[in-house]
């Protein structure tokens, strides 16, 4: 009777558990699958969610999934049946392409929240802000003449050498006359385009310009440099390069020294067999230094005139160091 009540899909819970009590059903799970082919039992265990996170996954590989441990049970089904094939006219449609000509797109319109707050900025390219050099456009002229001009002789004569030799009673073979400051003999620039100058490229730039204007672009050989003054060279006129040598003319020179904040910092071999050559040539030698003097090198001597390259340098305090100009060759 319960049999027939299954089959009709008639049957009441006592006569359930009834009916299953009788078949021959040997664990719980025998019984939970026999509940659940009917529609009734529990479901089978779901598998945990992973705990969510965030993550650069492509630095951390995935972590691998452990084999299954089921046993795959295909499945089988009919193939779905084939679409029939689309039917095609009988017969041809007669058409006619006409050629467009070109067209220019069609301006879009602008949507009503766009008002000047939303509009693009004015891409315009600024303008260049002025830049100060290290010495002044109106100091510079002065500044270059005091440390760059040499000695020579005059047509005014030294009234009191010759007082002094007439009162000495010594012959007077030739009158003495006064030395005077000349430009005449140029120089040598020598600039340092090392790594720790970079803040200061654009002021060696001017550098050029401002001692060219004074002297004369033919009365100034550029030379550059990179922390090695001796391995300085230029690009001649007969295209080819130029290694540096003293050419009896004031030689003038702009580096930091690699100081990079260093207090006192000692010179480099490379310097000081640089200003040997310079000693042993007896030209005059000047160098521009951007850091502040407690930063300067205390072991260059007195021959090498140390310059502070600063819109504080003043021609005067130039002039009160060196006097009227350089002695070239003495």
């Amino acid at each position: 009777m319960a049999d027939k009540s299954i089959a009709r899909g008639e049957i009441h819970l006592s006569e359930l558990i009834r009916a299953l009590k009788e078949l021959p059903w040997r664990n719980a799970d025998q019984l939970n699958a026999i509940a659940a082919s009917l529609g009734f039992g529990i479901p089978p265990d779901q598998p945990e969610e992973q705990t969510p996170a965030i993550y650069d996954r492509s630095r951390y590989p995935s972590r691998p999934e452990a084999p299954s441990t089921k046993r795959h049970q295909p499945k089988f089904s009919a193939p779905t049946a084939a679409e029939p094939p689309v039917e095609l006219p009988k017969r041809m449609i007669p058409s006619q392409l006409n050629k467009l000509g070109r067209q220019a797109p069609a301006a879009p319109e602008e949507p009503d929240w766009l008002d000047d707050d939303f509009r693009i900025l004015n891409t315009e390219e600024a303008p260049t802000l002025y830049r100060q050099p290290l010495f002044g456009d109106n100091t510079s002229r002065g500044i270059f003449t005091a440390a760059l001009a040499t000695q020579r002789q005059g047509q005014e004569v030294d009234v009191d050498a010759l007082i002094d030799r007439i009162v000495r009673g010594q012959r007077i073979d030739r009158l003495a006359y006064l030395p005077t400051a000349t430009l005449e003999l140029g120089c040598q620039l020598l600039l340092d385009y090392s790594d720790t100058m970079i803040p200061y490229w654009e002021d060696l730039n001017g550098l050029i310009e401002q001692v060219s204007v004074l002297l004369g672009s033919a009365n100034v050989e550029i030379f550059n440099f990179s922390s090695n003054p001796s391995q300085a060279r230029r690009w001649a006129t007969d295209n080819a390069w130029q290694d540096w040598a003293p050419q009896g003319c004031p030689v003038l020179g702009a580096t930091d020294f690699g100081i990079q904040g260093q207090n006192q910092a000692a010179t480099g071999e490379e310097w000081k067999k640089f200003i040997r050559s310079c000693c042993d040539a007896k030209v005059p030698l000047l160098l521009l230094i951007p850091w502040p003097r407690k930063h300067w090198p205390s072991d260059l001597g007195a021959y090498p005139e140390l310059i502070h390259w600063s819109p504080h340098t003043t021609a005067g305090m130039i002039r009160q160091k060196l006097g009227l100009g350089h002695q070239v060759g003495s």
